[in-house]
């Protein structure tokens, strides 16, 4: 069932927070945990809602969000774990200035699938697969990005709360979008191979 619910609104110095929260997590089977958290949250600063002056500095800081954030995790095959992860964010840009009197919208979006199988008790290995796009636009300015990854490792426990970890991390991103006359400009893409190793203790 939830078990998280928060409100706060806060009003200082002309400047408007507002915090709605609810999140929790079910277990509708034995091997299988889900959770979620959604989120609503708002801020104004009152002069961003003046009419704008031409050349006056007005910059757009009102905005609103709402936000989901899913999880999954299943334990159901011997030394096996499985997990989803997903993150969604909404925003307008809602206040006025002299570039952009209708504001701005944007979206974001992170997926993640992993997955862990344990060999021996001190031996592990793991892949991680994510997916994340998110989009902005203006009155004609969009900018778009797409990013795909995949990350196998392997890890090798020193003792029950110490291990050392090697892995290959492989990403590819896109981007692609239009100017500030409608214009598409020429899209981009960026590969990146990293080797991380690391060494972890917990006290």
């Amino acid at each position: 069932a939830y078990n998280c619910i928060a409100l706060i609104t806060k009003n200082l110095c002309g400047k408007l927070n507002t915090l709605l929260a609810l999140g929790g997590h079910i277990s509708p089977l034995d091997n299988l945990e889900l959770a979620s958290h959604l989120s609503y949250a708002f801020t104004s600063d009152w002069d961003d809602w003046k009419e704008p002056e031409k050349g006056n500095g007005n910059s757009i800081n009102s905005d609103m969000y709402i936000a989901a954030d899913l999880r999954g995790a299943w334990t159901g095959f011997e030394n096996i774990q499985l997990e989803l992860h997903s993150k969604f964010t909404y925003g307008f840009l809602l206040g006025k200035n002299d570039l952009e009197k209708e504001g701005a919208n944007f979206l974001t979006t992170w997926n993640a699938l992993g997955g862990s199988y344990s060999i021996s008790d001190s031996m592990q290995v793991k892949l991680v697969s994510t997916v994340n796009y998110s989009t902005r636009a203006l009155r004609k300015e969009v900018w778009n990005s797409l990013q795909f990854s995949i990350k196998p490792a392997f890890r090798y426990y020193l003792a029950e709360k110490a291990y050392a970890q090697v892995g290959i991390n492989y990403t590819i991103t896109e981007g692609w979008g239009k100017d500030s006359t409608g214009k598409d400009y020429t899209g981009t893409r960026v590969m990146n191979i990293a080797v991380p190793v690391s060494i972890s203790v917990e006290l």
